[in-house]
């Protein structure tokens, strides 16, 4: 299972370091808020700026679009040659948990493992227990 735990913000540093140093505590993940640009045409800091010339042009990605493209960083971030160097090392046997909202668990990047398993074996709406009045989760404001 996991805990979802709400710190003042003056105590995080050391709840953090505390919870890390428990044998049962895997990995620790914040809630963190990005600021993002204004989108807005009002806000675009590069109006006006001069645009680059497109050189070249490339397909859209599909099936055998290799590793190394255009479209994804995976070569840049030597995921590429990681997997070539280590062609089972693929993520087989590890179970991973993402809180996200809009997975679209039909996608078909979503669907199988290299393995041929499932991708995605279970799903929970993670919905906030408290604000949102969801009534799937077990409230635990006590110590």
């Amino acid at each position: 299972g996991y805990v979802r735990a709400t710190v003042p913000t003056g105590t995080a540093e050391a709840t953090i370091e505390a919870a890390s140093k428990l044998k049962s505590v895997l990995g620790i993940d914040l809630k963190q808020e990005i600021k993002l640009d204004d989108p807005t045409p009002s806000g675009d800091r590069a109006a006006g700026a001069k645009q680059l010339k497109a050189t070249g042009s490339y397909p859209a990605p599909g099936k055998k679009t290799p590793a190394a493209n255009p479209y994804t960083p995976s070569f840049e971030t030597g995921a590429v040659d990681f997997v070539k160097k280590n062609p089972k090392a693929d993520g087989r046997g590890i179970t991973i948990g993402v809180l996200d909202s809009g997975v679209d668990l039909g996608h078909p990047a979503l669907k199988k493992t290299t393995t041929g398993e499932r991708k995605i074996v279970d799903w929970v709406t993670a919905t906030d227990p408290v604000n949102d009045g969801d009534g799937t989760w077990l409230r635990m404001s006590q110590t």
